[in-house]
């Protein structure tokens, strides 16, 4: 998984060590600081991808019980493409 890594550690303000896959789409990302979680799908368009993003950042936001999200280094929560 050293693609998934690279992509991540790339685009997103952590430096990410190990990628373990949690289930088919998702995979469990530990740095040094934590460990994240990130979601890998390619059944949904970026805009439904977006959407729940935005919804996820609401719920966490209004103290709901949601991890936060983290936004890119460009500063834009949402969907990278790995190829």
């Amino acid at each position: 998984m050293p693609k998934i890594r690279e992509s991540l550690n790339r685009v997103y303000p952590v430096n990410i060590n190990k990628v373990e896959s949690v289930t088919d789409e998702i995979f469990r990302c530990t740095a040094k600081e934590d460990t994240y979680f990130a979601r890998i799908t390619n059944y949904k368009s970026v805009d439904e991808q977006l959407e729940e993003v935005k919804y996820t950042d609401f719920l966490y936001k209004e103290g709901l019980g949601v991890s936060p999200t983290i936004p890119s280094i460009n500063g834009m929560n949402g969907c990278i493409a790995i190829s």
